[in-house]
């Protein structure tokens, strides 16, 4: 079962079970990926599913944080609990550590040397690991290190 078919059977047990937050936030989703097919032309793949979600992912977390700068908590609650319900369909995130030993394992195997070499890396993760870590904090790592 593909990420997306997985979408539009919670959707459609969502919409039955009258889980409303659930049901927008899957709705949302939906449109996204489809957005994202017009503009490639084709059909994505699951790694740019991902990619899709991730991004809606970011999406909720600032909204997050600018409604409790704004103090806005009953906004800031159904953010939060849409940005639950788009991390069940997110592989498990990487930890910093985690993150730190694969770009020092890609360095050492494809023997990169110097912050031209950061293209390499950032490519491969973006490849490899889509939706399971930050390609900010990638970035920051692989300067580090380079």
């Amino acid at each position: 079962m593909t990420t997306l078919e997985k979408i539009s059977d919670d959707l459609i047990i969502s919409i039955k079970t009258k889980n409303e937050i659930k049901t927008s936030t899957l709705r949302g989703l939906k449109s996204k990926i489809t957005e994202a097919e017009k503009i490639s032309g084709k059909q994505l793949t699951d790694v740019e599913i991902l990619g899709v979600i991730s991004k809606y992912g970011k999406e909720r977390l600032q909204s997050m944080d600018l409604f409790s700068q704004a103090n806005r908590l009953d906004l800031f609650e159904i953010e939060e609990k849409q940005y639950k319900i788009v991390e069940e369909y997110l592989p498990k995130r990487l930890t910093t550590e985690e993150v730190e030993l694969k770009v020092k394992e890609l360095i050492k195997e494809k023997q990169l040397v110097g912050i031209k070499s950061l293209g390499i890396i950032m490519k491969e993760f973006s490849l490899n690991y889509a939706g399971q870590v930050d390609g900010k904090e990638v970035s920051e790592i692989a300067k580090k290190l380079l």
